[in-house]
């Protein structure tokens, strides 16, 4: 009785393998690749470090702006310096329609205008963006910016 038992269980374990979709444990909608489901999920996510800058400071991406990129079924991290990853800086995006664009293409530029702009990522036909805050600084007597001025004795 015993070993009938056994090859029952057996049997029976099996069958329920055989039957299941496989991978067991699949997320897209049919079970083989082709389906809807979340096995064909494509997003890039940009996680900033920083978004508060004074004017004449630097903006580095491998610094200051974490890229992740989800496809295949998988969500990685990409280096900004990947081939196909563009990043550009869309000067006063929020204020004007037709921005300034200048483009990130060695790694790091001078933040010089005061303002909100757009930081824009763009790689395998996806895009993110983010929105940063440039302060203008004050460099010292000259700029002739007020009509008196002010001598303390």
């Amino acid at each position: 009785m015993k070993r009938f038992l056994i090859i029952l269980l057996i049997i029976l374990t099996i069958c329920t393998v055989i039957s299941c979709n496989q991978p067991i444990g699949s997320i897209d909608a049919n079970g083989n690749g082709n389906g809807a489901g979340s096995g064909e999920l494509e997003f890039l996510w940009l996680v900033p470090a920083r978004i508060l800058y004074e004017t004449e400071q630097w903006f580095v991406p491998g610094d200051d702006l974490q890229i992740m990129y989800a496809g295949d079924g998988v969500v990685k991290e990409i280096p900004y310096n990947t081939p196909g990853v563009e990043i550009e800086i869309l000067e006063h995006a929020h204020s004007v329609d037709n921005p300034n664009t200048i483009p990130i293409t060695n790694g790091e530029i001078k933040l010089n205008t005061a303002g909100r702009h757009k930081i824009k990522v763009s790689f395998n036909d996806k895009s993110s963006h983010y929105t940063i805050e440039v302060r203008g600084t004050y460099s010292g007597g000259g700029d002739e910016s007020d009509i008196f001025d002010i001598i303390w004795l």
